[in-house]
């Protein structure tokens, strides 16, 4: 009897095995066949220029929207992320030795920094689309200006690498680490509004929220390794319920909440907001308090 119980053991275990195998080989070449994906969006040409005021424009764009964060002070690029589930690198977005920046004509970079393709048309990874995508031409011009005349950087960090935890995630629970899978390449983009404390202001201000925080500001996302806490409630139904404008203005340029807790930058990257000037902070708090409430469920 205990023969019997051991093969009949031994069999369901080579089932689960067989089962395991095919599934780790599917996360695999799914994977692979989204990461080969080329994306039919068109380079669309803008003015760029170069003048003193669109170049300082593009570095105040660069500091307070995130492209500092991840690509470096000096936006050589850098790795960060390299653990057992990827390593993510933030590209060198210089002239210099393993820069793209001569690569690209100013077309293909505004496409790369809304849509999340690289020149031939594949996905970047973990590039946050959905905050840029709602640009204008006007700071996409200026973002590139100022790319522009940045120095070159001699930095080569090689090439990101998705390990098989990332692809396990990607093919069974959709995190959305292939950035061009995260917008609608063909949907409607309002027009850049005044820049004033005002609802519509603080509206496009805020899609520098959009990838932590979801479309509805709901949060409950996480971005970031096991242990990361997932992105807090932005509506009247979640974490600024009870907070004043001064609340939410010290929060940002300090990264400490009313009840004195510090934020972890690496979270919550007050530290590029706090460079966002009063009107972009104002209209972006009068925004945040038209939401309505909603459940990050």
């Amino acid at each position: 009897m205990w023969k019997k119980i051991l093969r009949r053991a031994g069999a369901v275990l080579l089932v689960a095995l067989a089962l395991l195998g095919v599934a780790l080989a599917y996360a695999w070449f799914q994977v692979d066949a989204r990461l080969a994906r080329s994306w039919d969006v068109a380079a669309t040409p803008l003015a760029v220029g170069a003048d003193d005021t669109r170049v300082a424009r593009g570095a105040h764009l660069a500091a307070t929207r995130g492209c500092v964060d991840c690509h470096g002070a000096d936006l050589g690029g850098r790795v960060f992320i390299d653990d057992a589930m990827a390593r993510i690198v933030a590209s060198n977005l210089t002239a210099g030795q393993g820069g793209v920046l001569s690569a690209y004509s100013d077309a293909e970079l505004a496409r790369a920094i809304r849509h999340g393709l690289r020149r031939d048309g594949r996905s970047l990874l973990v590039m946050p689309t959905a905050d840029y995508y709602p640009l204008g031409d006007e700071d996409v011009a200026a973002l590139i200006a100022y790319l522009r005349q940045r120095p070159p950087v001699d930095r080569v960090s090689g090439a990101s690498q998705l390990h098989l935890p990332a692809r396990l995630l990607l093919a069974y629970a959709g995190a959305p680490w292939i950035s061009a899978e995260a917008i609608d390449h063909a949907a409607p983009r309002a027009a850049t509004p005044l820049a004033e404390a005002s609802v519509d202001y603080g509206r496009y201000v805020a899609s520098t929220c959009l990838s932590c925080h979801g479309g509805h500001f709901a949060g409950g996302i996480v971005n970031g390794p096991p242990g990361t806490p997932a992105s807090a409630n932005l509506t009247p139904a979640g974490r600024l319920r009870d907070w004043s404008e001064a609340d939410f203005l010290t929060v940002m340029r300090e990264g400490r909440t009313p009840d004195g807790r510090a934020l972890r930058p690496e979270v919550m990257p007050w530290p590029a907001f706090a460079k966002m000037d009063e009107t972009e902070l104002r209209a972006l708090w009068l925004f945040l308090r038209t939401l309505p409430p909603a459940s990050a469920n």
